[in-house]
């Protein structure tokens, strides 16, 4: 082979590599679009102060139109009591999802901690490539309701619970609720419960005779705080249920039955632990004041006699599992 063509494949070759190298360049310092959306408490960086931390890290990333797919980034910090918790959420576009949390005395530390990893997800060279700016300045004055709200998380779950004193024995049963927690300039935690709730109780009388009772109802409960961390919270609830009892005599020859209306308002105090980022077990005890105060009798060979007269108040205690979508 000619020494000439040899020197013109190698230069040729060289060429060749010298473009390649140049295009992966490019494609390299091509930005990421992604989808960023930060939500925090008043007194916290804003959405301005996050973009800016995240710039500061890397620039290898634009936001994304509106209807461009992209990955997503949401990112959430939220008062935990004296401290803080943050919480971020990287959606791929195939629909695969990441979490990552972070917990912190000041807010500043909580926001700048999730700044970092988004831009590390982004650029894994974020960290050493990091400027020497500090990631956010001194806390500012309130931010607007704009740059601090954030969607509505939804949750579900089945609890079982126990009824005492304010049934005639102790009664079981479940319940099926669904919870909103709802955007709020100071993130205290607030949440609303709706739920359906069937109770039993059985009676049995000296004489012999019997009575069943069941209770169908509806509940609504609100919750104004979230006391504790990410992992372990206390939850002081507002409680309002209606429906109907119905009493069943049991036992007996020619067995009446009768249906009434219930109404029964109470105080619950919820413990919630995170097993997971989406699934947490729950323990909760409550006092119950029924609002409608009946007195349901039995008649066995024409001598009428008490099985459950409704007192002034009573207790529950439950245990279960729920499960957040958003």
């Amino acid at each position: 082979m000619p020494g000439w063509w040899k020197s013109e494949m190698i230069g040729r070759i060289a060429l060749v590599g010298m473009v390649i190298l140049g295009l992966s360049r490019v494609a390299l310092a091509e930005p990421e679009a992604v989808h960023i959306d930060y939500a925090a408490p008043a007194g916290c960086p804003d959405t301005t102060a996050f973009l800016r931390a995240l710039q500061n890290r890397t620039t290898r990333f634009r936001e994304a139109a509106t209807d461009e797919p992209a990955r997503k980034f949401l990112a959430w910090v939220r008062a935990a009591g004296a401290s803080f918790s943050g919480r971020l959420e990287i959606r791929g576009p195939d629909g695969r999802t990441a979490v990552r949390t972070v917990d912190a005395a000041v807010c500043q530390e909580v926001a700048s901690a999730l700044a970092l990893i988004t831009a590390l997800t982004i650029d894994p060279d974020a960290l050493t490539g990091a400027r020497r700016d500090p990631p956010f300045p001194a806390p500012a004055l309130p931010t607007t309701v704009a740059e601090v709200s954030r969607p509505w998380r939804w949750s579900a779950g089945l609890l079982g619970h126990a009824t005492f004193l304010v049934s005639p024995n102790v009664g079981y049963g479940g319940e099926l609720f669904v919870e909103a927690d709802p955007p709020t300039v100071a993130n205290l935690g607030s949440a609303v419960r709706m739920a359906v709730l069937l109770t039993q109780s059985d009676v049995g009388l000296p004489s012999g005779a019997a009575a069943r009772f069941q209770w169908a109802l509806m509940g609504i409960e609100g919750c104004p705080v979230r006391l504790g961390g990410s992992r372990l919270a206390i939850q002081p609830c507002v409680a309002l249920r209606l429906g109907v009892i119905h009493g069943e005599g049991r036992g007996i020859s020619h067995p009446l039955q009768t249906v009434s209306l219930w109404s029964e308002a109470g105080l619950v105090l919820r413990l919630c632990l995170a097993l997971t980022d989406r699934l947490r077990l729950e323990g909760q005890g409550g006092m119950l004041v029924p609002l409608r105060r009946t007195t349901f009798e039995i008649v066995n060979m024409g001598a009428p006699t008490t099985a459950y007269a409704v007192p002034r108040f009573g207790g529950s205690a439950g245990i279960g599992i729920a499960y957040q979508f958003q």
